[in-house]
């Protein structure tokens, strides 16, 4: 995943006027986490329940130089079933950050 989360800011003076100008980095995490919580519901069956994706170590791109792309995948058993998988976004905490 290529992501612009990182930029340096540069003070730009001339005779009259001040300006800042930022420089954006072009970031990729070389290694993606897949977290995958399943619920066993039947003999050698499962359902997933959630899947979370989380990137690590970010390193900036540079264009003549290789670089190793890799992922893990967690399967972590979990108690909630699949009639409640939503019951989370249901959660008085999942929403408690207000846009402004």
């Amino acid at each position: 995943m290529i992501t612009n989360i990182s930029y340096s800011p540069i003070r730009i003076s001339s005779s009259d006027t001040m300006a800042i100008r930022f420089v954006y980095h072009e970031l990729i995490s070389p290694h993606i986490t897949i977290s995958i919580a399943y619920h066993p519901c039947y003999f050698h069956s499962m359902q997933i329940i959630h899947v979370n994706l989380t990137q690590e170590s970010p390193k900036l791109i540079d264009v003549n130089k290789a670089l190793d792309m890799t992922y893990s995948v967690k399967w972590e058993p979990t108690d909630i079933t699949f009639a409640h998988r939503f019951d989370v976004y249901l959660d008085y905490p999942f929403f408690e950050h207000q846009v402004i």
